[in-house]
């Protein structure tokens, strides 16, 4: 009946593949193999409580897969059910304690949960078990900026940026920590690489533009006029020269 529910799922017919999976778990709830396709089927045609409680009785009847609670985690997180996520991360960390995804993922759910230091703890584990893991750095850094401490972020963001491909958005955020450890020159020269790899990275124009007006550059809005000059309709950019020059 599996087998049979699959090929309905595959063949796009959905709702013949769950009418057979109702069937088969009200026989045996606890089968995992139905389980894990009745999640599947739950998520393709948008019932995330079903999904989410398909996941659950998974994680329950396998208790010994890491997998399986990982995958209920995902589901208790963006269910917004960060308890029972930070729960289930924590098994699947108990059952597989090299893996520094599932680390990172027990660190997201923390933070979501406002539980900053135990996320940071998390963080700094997965690094220690792949310290070139870019989740792990990006999120890390982000929650050192948020928790006030610029310096470390862009020293954790700079590592970031040692192994992956560099971005407009990278050096967006990097001009953004410069700023905020004083570093202005090298904050104004992150922005303006951002602009030179993507001409319409509004953020890097905005903080350019605000920048300069800071330092005194009499030709602050430059950068916001050759940006408005590729799209007149970016109400965003010109909002926000008009908010400069109020205070100009």
């Amino acid at each position: 009946l599996i087998h049979k529910a699959r090929e309905f799922a595959e063949a796009g017919k959905l709702a013949d593949a769950a009418g057979i999976l109702r069937a088969v778990l009200a026989a045996a709830p606890a089968n995992i193999n139905a389980l894990k396709l009745a999640a599947a089927v739950a998520s393709s045609v948008g019932e995330k409580r079903a999904m989410e409680d398909f996941l659950r009785r998974w994680s329950e009847a396998d208790p010994a897969n890491p997998e399986a609670a990982r995958q209920y985690g995902h589901a208790a997180g963006h269910a917004g059910h960060f308890e029972e996520a930070v729960a289930s991360y924590k098994r699947a960390v108990t059952l597989n304690p090299n893996l520094a995804e599932l680390r990172v993922d027990l660190a997201v759910a923390l933070v979501a949960a406002k539980d900053d230091a135990a996320a940071e703890a998390s963080f700094r584990h997965a690094l220690e078990r792949d310290p070139k893991n870019a989740r792990a750095l990006k999120r890390l850094a982000a929650l050192q900026a948020r928790l006030d401490r610029p310096a470390e972020a862009l020293a954790t963001h700079d590592r970031l940026m040692q192994v992956e491909e560099s971005s407009a958005n990278h050096w967006h955020t990097r001009g953004n920590l410069l700023q905020q450890v004083a570093r202005m020159d090298e904050a104004e020269a992150a922005y303006r690489r951002a602009i030179a790899l993507e001409g319409g990275h509004r953020f890097a124009h905005d903080a350019l533009a605000r920048l300069l007006w800071r330092k005194g550059e009499k030709d602050f809005l430059a950068a916001l006029d050759a940006a408005l000059a590729r799209d007149r309709g970016d109400h965003m950019l010109a909002r926000v020269k008009g908010d400069i020059l109020l205070q100009a």
